[in-house]
């Protein structure tokens, strides 16, 4: 599976918890808190331990990073596709995640599908996806990586300039720069949660109705032509049915003439 860096991706063919603010400085950027934590005896790492295959796009230790997945995987049926709806919320929540969003649907109790935006933490990603990968066959993964290091340390750093300016100005010029201060906070927080929590998009599926095949053209041009001919011969086998008794009694009147003609030629005959 091939990974993309700094915003671009591949393909390889709800109730929400608090978030609670933070002001990220450059020094604590580069202390590389974001690396996994070993994993206890019992928990969803446990259970779920992580592949190679996985590891092989797992975000940058040391790194923020926005981590992107999306994964369609078929079930067997809709029981299977219940119990891969709860296992996938329980591994998520489990692993100190959320659900952001969740849609089931079934039809006729034979055919469904379900959409979930799991929201897990980024040093939980790959335990994650190792135990979702599990749950049916893939049918798709895209994965997408952004690396949003700079950009923290940027708006950390904007975030402290304007603290040193709301502490040095009067009351008349501390209300525009409070109010900026308050939105890049706002904004600086969105970005740290985007960069802790991995957002992951789930689709789970039933196996759909086998389709009747489409014949080509050039059977759809034999398929016309059996047609005409089959027809062709009901109608001539019809005529047959109904002119068959008159031809047979032409065909008995003309041999009975036949005979009478002879028989008066050889009585002519005699009479010579």
């Amino acid at each position: 599976m091939a990974t993309s860096h700094s915003g671009k991706s591949t393909n390889s063919s709800g109730a929400s918890e608090a978030f609670a603010p933070a002001v990220t400085t450059p020094r604590s950027v580069a202390s590389g808190r974001l690396g996994a934590a070993a994993p206890g005896r019992g928990s969803a790492a446990a259970l779920y331990p992580t592949s190679q295959k996985a590891l092989d796009v797992a975000p940058t230790p040391g790194r923020l990073q926005r981590y992107d997945v999306t994964m369609r995987l078929r079930v067997k049926d809709v029981d299977a596709l219940s119990d891969a709806a709860k296992s996938a919320m329980d591994l998520t929540r489990g692993l100190g995640g959320y659900v952001a969003s969740a849609q089931y649907a079934t039809s006729g109790g034979k055919r469904g599908g379900a959409t979930f935006v799991l929201r897990v933490p980024a040093a939980s990603v790959q335990t994650e996806l190792a135990g979702l990968t599990r749950l049916g066959t893939i049918l798709q993964q895209r994965t997408g990586i952004l690396d949003v290091t700079k950009r923290v340390d940027r708006e950390a750093q904007q975030i402290a300039k304007l603290q040193r300016e709301l502490d040095a100005v009067g009351a008349a010029e501390a209300a525009a720069i409070r109010h900026r201060l308050q939105t890049l906070e706002a904004k600086h927080a969105r970005l740290l949660k985007s960069a802790h929590f991995a957002r992951i998009t789930l689709a789970l599926a039933t196996p759909q109705k086998a389709a009747v095949p489409t014949p080509s053209g050039l059977g759809r041009a034999f398929g016309d032509a059996g047609s005409v001919l089959l027809r062709e011969l009901q109608i001539l086998l019809y005529a047959f049915a109904v002119a068959g008794p008159l031809l047979l009694v032409a065909g008995v009147g003309i041999a009975a003439a036949r005979v009478q003609r002879r028989r008066s030629y050889e009585r002519l005959l005699e009479r010579a």
